[in-house]
């Protein structure tokens, strides 16, 4: 089968070169004079200038699509985040803060603090949080987390503090669970005075007393990495459906 360009009567066997041939084609044609093409390897310097615009014209007619595309999630986006705040503050109410609550709430165990000193110290902040919030899921109690996360918004934490819910960033949220790095420092201390004789009995132990102390410091080169994961890991743990905690309420939506 042939097929036929319809600008300069050229016949292809091709289809696929056809294809490529009548794009080419298009850009080419003078409007005044039908150029009889040469092959799509071999352009004139003026064939080549002329394709070069065109290229030049369609990708800027396809970057404002994309901004215009780029615009429209971005909107979509600020009315999610806008929608959830404002039926949090309308309808949800924790006694405290979530600074307030890890002091008052959140416990750091033994266990925790053993698995920072063998693993890092992400690791164990990691463990207290996962304990301390599945428990407080759990628990039949009134006391109410005052942290969210929704499946509706991806890797997202809301946060109760002021009196207000609103969204918190990667880098506040590791700042506000600081005491829990507190805690887990004291038990080194403590651990460290138990143990001075040992951890100076030979080299060995003293090169680990060294690695523990900038591991615990949180000052070893993967530190800033690993702490920075926590805000996915927490987000992971209590994440729930929005219908779900607001019940259906039809006025929490657009």
């Amino acid at each position: 089968m042939n097929y036929m360009c319809d600008i300069c009567v050229r016949e292809f066997t091709s289809k696929l070169i056809f294809d490529k041939h009548v794009i080419y084609c298009k850009v080419l044609v003078d409007t005044k004079n039908i150029p009889n093409e040469p092959s799509e390897k071999k352009y004139t310097d003026v064939q080549q200038d002329k394709l070069i615009r065109w290229l030049i014209l369609q990708n800027h007619h396809l970057q404002k699509q994309v901004n215009t595309l780029n615009n429209k999630f971005r909107t979509i986006d600020r009315k999610k985040q806008i929608k959830i705040s404002v039926w949090l503050n309308g309808n949800i109410r924790p006694a405290v803060g979530w600074k307030e609550f890890v002091k008052q709430e959140f416990h750091v165990q033994e266990s925790h603090f053993k698995m920072a000193l063998e693993g890092s110290l992400a690791d164990g902040i990691q463990a207290c949080l996962e304990k301390n919030l599945l428990k407080h899921n759990n628990e039949s109690t009134n006391s109410i987390i005052p942290l969210v996360g929704f499946r509706q918004k991806q890797n997202t934490l809301y946060v109760y503090e002021d009196n207000t819910w609103k969204i918190i960033e990667r880098e506040s949220f590791i700042t506000s669970i600081q005491f829990l790095v507190f805690r887990i420092q004291q038990y080194y201390f403590q651990w460290r005075m138990a143990n001075q004789s040992l951890l100076e009995s030979s080299d060995e132990w003293k090169n680990r007393d060294m690695d523990y102390g900038r591991k615990m410091m949180g000052v070893d080169a993967s530190h800033h990495t690993s702490m920075g994961k926590l805000y996915g890991v927490t987000y992971d743990v209590i994440k729930r459906d929005f219908e779900e905690v607001a019940m259906a309420d039809e006025s929490a939506y657009d």
